[in-house]
């Protein structure tokens, strides 16, 4: 009687093998240049156990200060597959879901609204999947940064020049 209880045991161990997710966390830290208004940094693992994974990137950027540089409004991830062999189950930002959109074989597309605070900023990235004997993926995170008044100030009284220009041209 004990000798089934063993054999089922082990079955029960051998068949919840494979169940186990491997998880990976990586952190990136970066500074985001004032001078760019949609800025992006590369991420990429590997993936050498088959099955369920959990992976976490931390982004962390410095350099952000309030007249250089918004707050980011929005982060467009964009996932390259070097092998067919990942299958993206959930994918989060900051603990919020968004869109995951396939644009072919091997490349997925992740928008997620963020509304961070303009100074130093940290993103959580978090993809669940599957993956099937050894693969690799990899993307680029993009911020999208709201422009500050002075930007508008700017474009306004360039608007401004600008009709100033055309109306004394039709004037003369």
């Amino acid at each position: 009687m004990k000798k089934k209880h063993f054999a089922l045991a082990g079955l029960a161990m051998l068949a919840c093998g494979s169940v186990f997710a491997e998880d990976d966390t990586v952190n990136y830290l970066g500074s985001l240049n004032p001078g760019l208004v949609n800025q992006f940094v590369n991420f990429g693992t590997d993936k050498s156990v088959s099955g369920l994974f959990h992976d976490v990137f931390n982004f962390s950027f410095s350099g952000v200060t309030p007249p250089s540089i918004g707050a980011a409004t929005g982060v467009q991830i964009q996932f390259n597959l070097s092998t067919p062999n990942v299958d993206f189950s959930n994918v989060a930002l900051n603990g919020v879901g968004g869109t995951v959109s396939n644009l072919g074989v091997s490349s997925f597309f992740f928008t997620a609204p963020v509304m961070g605070a303009a100074g130093p900023v940290t993103y959580v990235l978090e993809v669940w999947g599957t993956a099937e004997q050894t693969a690799k993926y990899g993307g680029s995170l993009n911020v999208a940064t709201v422009p500050e008044p002075e930007s508008y100030a700017l474009m306004l009284a360039g608007l401004g020049a600008l009709g100033f220009m055309v109306r004394r041209r039709k004037q003369s």
